[in-house]
């Protein structure tokens, strides 16, 4: 079940490569009887507090049994969450393991009540008094909400939970586990919410018309994350660790799948944070990697919605040398004023107009000039592109990642295979002025979780450029141009290739980690 293997190092941070625990249920039902056998035993010779006294001392990390009520009094179990125990009911319907207290309180009712009855319960410590989980009861929804979902969290059923520690002088992951959903318990001081000692990636999982649960690109997330955790002093999560964890805790939260062959997504966030410090403007000592998931629509809108973006004078995102091109929570706090600004119509320059978001320009030196310019970056939420046609020279146009202040966004990259593929001419620019913006006929967005966006207009100190209006000359083929590459991305994102069959790139980029029709 857990698997651990050598220590790999990631520049001068050492750490457990693969590290994970996730035993199926017929690995457990096939210890039932000795489970039974235990149980018997040890309430014969124990008192029903023994156990729990154990993992609350650290003399075990975990045991399983049958019959909880051997074990718990009725009060019992939320107390023992805050400690830092964990319990997770197991049955058929969900190997992984889910929420079960609602099944132990019944245990103890005078009158019996039928059904969400488990057949084996973990009891597991947490390696760290620095944290716990309050577990929630788990939303039901029927398959219509869970396809027609907003991009908000919802309580599913499952996330994966592992702990970093220092151990002879090495950074170890915990084995990652699946636990019930629910809110951590941390101090309220930590390097997390003190010093933003904290990163997270974004992903989304289609489910093919076969079946299929497709993710995108999860290997660069990893890689991407571990870049993040170690610009900011964390210990990296392995790539296996980091992929055992994402396809499991998919498939733990099964009943929240969309349906196949839709366009609604399961949206993943993988995050790492330090859960003790906070003090001493210094890193934290143990570490927290989490993976959470929930299903979701449309980012923005559909296909066919477009979005006004709109850019604050005297603002910056990010700089040169600084940390734009890490995925690390600060970078996205600042952008919230901005962003609540635009949405309420309170910019001066625009009375009473709303954007749908806001987007940023950075500061570099004119080559020819040698003066200090205004150049384009990103939006809060993904990457810019251009569509032009000069000449009939089909042309995609967006900021270079040259400068080391734009996040290299995955779905930016592989719009930009895409777009080689099929013979359009590519630019990445270092230098792109308010000025050089007029000169395009098109815009889009592109993020994990937006996927592509069309832009109807861009904003900036009292002035408006439209993409939304085009002339009848470049109306359809700017238009199609970006409709190939929406359906292109969303036929990747659920698992076809056949488009780019000959492109291993472009190919490799859908994931298959598992089939509804098995699960």
């Amino acid at each position: 079940m857990t698997f651990i293997k050598k220590i790999q190092p990631i520049g001068n941070v050492s750490f457990t490569e693969g590290n994970y625990d996730f035993p199926s249920f017929k690995d457990l039902k096939d210890l039932i009887p000795k489970i039974k056998d235990q149980d018997r035993i040890q309430s014969e010779i124990f008192n029903q507090e023994k156990l729990i006294t154990k993992l609350l001392n650290g003399e075990i990390q975990e045991f399983y049994t049958c019959s909880p009520e051997t074990y718990l009094k009725q009060i019992s179990a939320q107390e023992l969450q805050i400690n830092g125990i964990n319990i997770t009911g197991f049955r058929d319907q969900n190997p992984y393991g889910t929420y079960c207290l609602d099944s132990i309180h019944r245990a103890f009712q005078p009158i019996k009540i039928n059904g969400d009855r488990f057949e084996i319960y973990r009891f597991t410590k947490f390696p760290s008094q620095n944290f716990s989980i309050i577990t929630k009861k788990p939303e039901v929804l029927t398959q219509d909400e869970i396809n027609q979902a907003k991009f908000s969290n919802l309580s599913t059923s499952s996330q994966v939970i592992s702990i970093c520690q220092k151990i002879d002088n090495v950074w170890q992951w915990s084995p990652s586990k699946i636990y019930p959903d629910g809110m951590h318990l941390m101090p309220s001081l930590h390097s997390s919410n003190q010093y933003a000692q904290s990163g997270f990636e974004g992903l989304a999982a289609m489910i093919a018309e076969n079946g299929d649960i497709v993710v995108s690109r999860p290997y660069d997330n990893a890689r991407r994350l571990q870049s993040t955790c170690i610009s900011i002093g964390m210990p990296p999560v392995s790539e296996e660790q980091f992929f055992e964890s994402i396809k499991h805790v998919l498939i733990a939260n099964k009943d929240y799948l969309p349906s196949a062959g839709s366009n609604t997504k399961m949206y993943v966030r993988p995050h790492i944070q330090g859960i003790n410090g906070g003090t001493g403007v210094a890193p934290a000592t143990e570490y927290l990697f989490s993976v959470q998931v929930f299903p979701f629509g449309d980012y923005f809108a559909n296909r066919e919605s477009v979005i006004d973006l709109v850019a604050l004078p005297n603002t910056r995102r990010s700089f040169k040398h600084g940390m734009g091109d890490q995925k690390v929570s600060s970078n996205y706090g600042p952008t919230f004023t901005h962003k609540m600004i635009a949405k309420q119509g309170l910019i001066s320059d625009y009375p009473n107009r709303k954007f749908n978001d806001v987007y940023y320009f950075g500061e570099s030196i004119d080559p020819n000039t040698n003066k200090l310019i205004e150049v384009l970056e990103e939006d809060a939420a993904g990457n810019i592109f251009f569509i032009s046609n000069p000449n009939n020279n089909l042309t995609l146009t967006t900021p270079s990642l040259n400068r080391g202040t734009i996040l290299p966004g995955f779905t930016r990259d592989t719009v930009l295979k895409m777009a080689y593929q099929m013979g359009i001419i590519v630019q990445e620019l270092n230098h792109i002025t308010w000025e050089d913006m007029h000169n395009f006929q098109g815009a889009f967005l592109t993020g994990s979780a937006a996927g592509l966006v069309r832009i109807a207009s861009m904003s900036y100190k009292g002035e408006t450029i439209e993409y939304n209006t085009l002339n009848e000359e470049n109306k359809d083929i700017i238009a199609h141009t970006y409709y190939n590459f929406y359906d292109f991305l969303y036929e990747l994102r659920r698992g076809k290739c056949e488009t780019f069959s000959d492109c291993p790139e472009i190919s490799s980029i859908p994931v298959v980690i598992g089939n509804i029709y098995d699960l």
